[in-house]
């Protein structure tokens, strides 16, 4: 089996009250998207309420193009932290 490339991306320091609606928007100016999550943080962490996204692209191209548009910018008062999200490989 050979190696994908990661075209999912992790979006952290997502305000709590951001719904995967808002997510969509912000997205999918970068590409086609396939798979969008919201993940609470699991308890004792995330700073303030914070969840993440997790943004799967069609193409690796628009999620390259997501993380270097993304990471640091502001979405309801939280600046975002984007990076690419590594998947454990299914054997």
């Amino acid at each position: 089996m050979g190696r994908r490339e990661v075209s999912t991306v992790k979006l952290r320091n997502v305000a709590a009250d951001c719904t995967r609606d808002e997510i969509i928007r912000l997205c999918v100016t970068f590409g086609e998207l396939r798979k969008v999550e919201l993940k609470a943080p699991m308890m004792g962490g995330g700073a303030g309420g914070a969840q993440e996204a997790i943004v799967t692209f069609d193409e690796i191209v628009d999620a390259t193009e997501a993380v270097e548009n993304l990471d640091g910018a502001e979405l309801k008062g939280r600046y975002i932290e984007a990076g690419f999200h590594r998947m454990k490989e299914v054997v």
